[in-house]
């Protein structure tokens, strides 16, 4: 058998048995592969740079197998991130990502075949597009996440995802996409900021959202299937469209609002709408495209 044939058929049985162990409660999702038999794939494959204590993956060859068991060390160095672009357009089908790799940089994984990825408990932020274009179903984000950026999982196929507490910051069109089925969806306690678009164009009909929520951006929620606005939300202001384009039919402006802003409400299947008397404006199209026949004020 060739070097490069074994090399392959190793990390797919690894991986197979990684998944049996998942299932069958013998690995954590903290687990670090320290194993000194786990065969990663050769870094002869691998371009990088180097300094004193660490590695960044920059690129990585054509002719390497199509499931990649990055290495924890290169050059007897952590492996700490996966650069710009470095495994973008490669046909791969799967990937295991170190606990060592601290940051996953712009594209370092886009425009793949891969159907799930698992983030270890080390990173601590998923880069610019760095996922983009892979039909993935299934995305296991470990504590210790912090920041997901813009456009990080775009154009995704998730039917279920779980967010970690330790989440922070979730960018523009962060996991938008038009194959998306996501039904439910809790954001957890501790995140701040949902920028424009983050889940836009998937089929949610049930949403949480926390009180640490400080900042919802246009279209966050746009284009998903919601029959009521999120409890405890008290803003639709500057930003207000982030619930646009759902299925909205009787809402119930709460107290203590001042502002609902351009497009709040447009595009929805609204009949019914109770205003507060605290609301001082109201923005341009925040009812347009409604079934609206009265509202009490």
């Amino acid at each position: 058998m060739g070097e490069h044939l074994r090399r392959r058929m190793t990390a797919r049985l690894f991986c197979a048995g990684l998944a049996l162990m998942m299932i069958f409660g013998g690995l954590s999702r903290t687990t670090v592969f320290a194993d000194p038999a786990v065969e990663f794939t050769d870094e002869a494959y691998f371009t990088y740079d180097e300094d004193e204590d660490s590695v960044i993956i920059t690129g990585y060859s054509n002719e390497g197998p199509k499931d990649v068991v990055i290495p924890d060390r290169i050059a007897g160095k952590p492996v700490t991130k996966l650069g710009k672009e470095a495994f973008n357009d490669k046909d791969l089908t799967s990937v295991i990502i170190p606990n060592t790799v601290i940051e996953i940089g712009t594209s370092a994984l886009a425009n793949n075949a891969f159907t799930e990825v698992t983030i270890p408990s080390s990173v601590e932020a998923v880069g610019y597009s760095a996922f983009i274009n892979n039909p993935l179903s299934s995305i296991v984000l470990q504590e210790g996440l912090v920041r997901i950026e813009e456009r990080a999982f775009y154009n995704n196929k998730l039917t279920s995802l779980e967010l970690p507490s330790s989440l922070r910051f979730i960018g523009v069109s962060a996991f938008s996409g038009s194959g998306g089925g996501l039904t439910e969806l809790v954001i957890p306690h501790g995140v701040e900021t949902i920028e424009g678009g983050a889940f836009s164009s998937q089929k949610i009909s049930k949403l949480t959202l926390p009180s640490t929520l400080t900042k919802l951006g246009s279209l966050a929620f746009s284009g998903n299937q919601l029959t009521a606005l999120p409890e405890g939300w008290t803003s639709l202001g500057e930003n207000g469209s982030a619930f646009s384009r759902n299925q909205l039919s009787h809402v119930v402006i709460p107290e203590g609002m001042t502002i609902l802003g351009r497009q709040a409400l447009d595009g929805n299947r609204l009949e019914s709408v109770i205003v507060p008397e605290s609301l001082a404006t109201v923005g341009k199209w925040a009812f347009r495209d409604n079934l609206l026949k009265w509202g009490r004020y």
